[in-house]
C-alpha cells in the first residue's frame, strides 16, 4: 500500500512543473487584479482575485484583496443609486 502512494521518479519534475505554473498564473492574475482594482474596476478586480485564490488558496493577500474589491465596489458611487 506504501508503495502505491510513493510519487515516480518521473512523475516529480512533473509536479514541480505544475505548481510552478500555478504559481505563475496565480501572480498574474494578482497582477490584473491589483491593475483593475486600481483603475475603480472592482468587479473585474474580484474575479481576477477569485480565479488567483482557486490556484492558491494559502496565499492571504489575495483574501485580503479581494476583500477589500468588495468594500471599495460597496462605496463606489456607480453602485449606489441617485434616486
Amino acid at each position: 500500500m506504501a508503495d502505491a502512494l510513493k510519487v515516480s521518479a518521473h512523475a516529480k519534475p512533473l509536479l514541480w512543473l505544475s505548481r510552478a505554473r500555478n504559481f505563475q498564473r496565480q501572480m498574474i492574475l494578482q497582477a490584473q487584479g491589483n491593475k483593475a482594482f486600481q483603475a475603480g474596476q472592482f468587479e473585474e478586480a474580484i474575479k481576477h482575485f477569485t480565479a488567483a485564490i482557486n490556484l492558491e488558496p494559502s496565499n492571504h493577500v489575495l483574501y485580503s484583496n479581494r476583500s477589500a474589491s468588495h468594500v471599495s465596489q460597496s462605496f463606489s458611487i456607480d453602485h449606489w443609486p441617485l434616486d
